[in-house]
């Protein structure tokens, strides 16, 4: 019912969607300022361009930062797209009108969704796990070396990747099959801090 409702017509209708996106606007610019928490790969490449010290862990994480990095670049570059056409120096087309359709009705658009990790968050609550994972990832960079001493699987973007990860050191060090190695999981009543 909502996408069958009018964009723009009646008393206010174009202000109060104006407003939905001028707040998206500034969650990503201001509040999360996301084009400041991208990982610097170049950095992070410099810290690890000994082979000896990039193992599987390294190399999960890195493709952690990567795939968050081209996810931020997206979303940066579309709603930079889309507010030059909102000033009249580029014409808008259907991206952006499915983008400013998504936003207004608090969803994850399809060209991001297509980057992005599973979700069924609404977009807001999307774009702040973004940042979540983010500080996790750059948490991890100060000392790429070093496995932090808790990892958010449900903050990676590819979880398998990292749990392949403990399997191959785990493998390495007493000498077994990968393929026949399975993950056994004990949940405790501990909190990350502890």
């Amino acid at each position: 019912m909502v996408d069958l409702q009018p964009k723009g017509a009646g008393s206010g209708g174009a202000a109060t969607e104006d407003t939905k996106i001028k707040e998206y606007f500034d969650l990503v610019n201001n509040t999360l300022s996301l084009e400041s928490l991208k990982v610097n790969m170049d950095d992070l490449n410099s810290k690890l361009s000994d082979e000896s010290t990039r193992g599987p862990y390294q190399n999960a994480f890195m493709q952690e930062c990567e795939k968050l990095n081209t996810m931020i670049n997206a979303i940066l570059k579309s709603l930079f797209e889309l507010d030059l056409a909102y000033k009249g120096e580029l014409t808008m087309n259907e991206a952006m009108e499915t983008l400013e359709d998504n936003i207004r009705l608090d969803r994850i658009p399809p060209q991001w969704k297509k980057l992005s990790f599973p979700s069924e968050r609404n977009l807001i609550s999307w774009t702040e796990n973004i940042k979540q994972r983010i500080d996790q990832m750059n948490l991890w960079k100060d000392d790429p070396i070093k496995l932090p001493k808790v990892v958010f699987i449900n903050r990676l973007i590819n979880p398998n990747s990292f749990l392949t990860a403990i399997k191959q050191i785990y493998c390495r060090a007493l000498k077994q099959e990968l393929n026949k190695t399975t993950i056994l999981t004990e949940v405790q009543k501990k909190m990350y801090w502890e």
